[in-house]
């Protein structure tokens, strides 16, 4: 594997890492917060730094997240 492709598999898990404490967070706040713009900053993050690829990962993990809370 090349160093760019390692760094994009990292920053991918460094954001699925991030929805992941994202998604904690909200659980454990009360229903009064939101944290669902967080979770759009992170995806658009992926999309700039990654690929499709990179963006369905983390987005799906957003999606997931966010139905999981709710």
């Amino acid at each position: 594997m090349t160093k760019w492709a390692m760094t994009r598999v990292l920053w991918t898990a460094g954001c699925v890492a991030t929805i992941a404490l994202i998604g904690w967070l909200d659980i454990v706040t009360p229903v009064e917060y939101s944290f669902d713009a967080f979770y759009v900053v992170v995806v658009v993050f992926a999309a700039l730094r990654g690929r499709r690829a990179a963006v369905f990962i983390v987005g799906t993990a957003a999606a997931v997240a966010c139905v999981f809370d709710t």
